[in-house]
């Protein structure tokens, strides 16, 4: 199952005009802020929405392509990324280097993918898990303070692994952006990449 957009985690229609976001935005955090007994993890993901859904660039780049983009920070770190494959596969002696750094990133997308789904379902399990531990007697809750920095540790590799595959997906835009004017025929551009990226 996918992410749920922006959109979807401030309730609102594509269509949304500023006012509606903030008025959204002020619902779901009321709703939402640990000051209040809410998730922080869900009020950290409601924010990164209205941050992105309130700014007109940012929301016009979001709704074409689906990412965030924060120039700032993940745009830095795609192009950190697409410069390090395509020094590897130059490195290589790639024939077509544009094609095989596509194929890398299309193999490490699903990858990064099914971590990202793995982090996630193990700190649902261990947060229901907590949620059920009662001590019998009294005394320091040694379990559950253990529990707490699993819980807090998988908070922060979920954040990491999220934002590692957005950086995956900006990277293959944009290396999809490079064209190599003497490209060889897809099915053999193809065997090219699979044989340079092949351990």
């Amino acid at each position: 199952m996918s992410e749920p957009s922006f959109y979807d985690r401030l309730g609102l229609q594509r269509s949304a005009t500023a006012a509606q976001i903030k008025a959204a935005y002020r619902r779901a955090a009321s709703k939402n802020h640990p000051d209040k007994g809410g998730d922080a993890a869900a009020m950290q993901e409601i924010q990164q929405a209205f941050e992105c859904l309130s700014d007109p660039d940012r929301r016009a780049r979001y709704d074409s392509t689906g990412i965030d983009w924060t120039p700032t920070s993940l745009e830095a770190d795609a192009q950190e990324l697409l410069r390090s494959y395509f020094s590897a596969a130059i490195d290589a002696g790639a024939v077509d280097v544009v094609v095989a750094v596509r194929i890398r990133i299309e193999r490490e997308l699903p990858t990064m993918q099914a971590r990202g789904r793995i982090i996630r379902n193990s700190l649902n399990r261990l947060e229901r898990r907590m949620e059920r531990m009662r001590r019998t007697s009294e005394g320091p809750d040694v379990l559950r303070e253990v529990m707490r920095d699993r819980i807090a540790a998988g908070r922060r590799e979920a954040a990491e692994t999220a934002k590692a595959e957005q950086v995956g997906r900006m990277a293959a835009q944009m290396a999809a952006a490079y064209v190599d004017e003497g490209d060889p025929p897809p099915e053999r551009a193809l065997k090219i990449g699979e044989r340079i990226l092949t351990p």
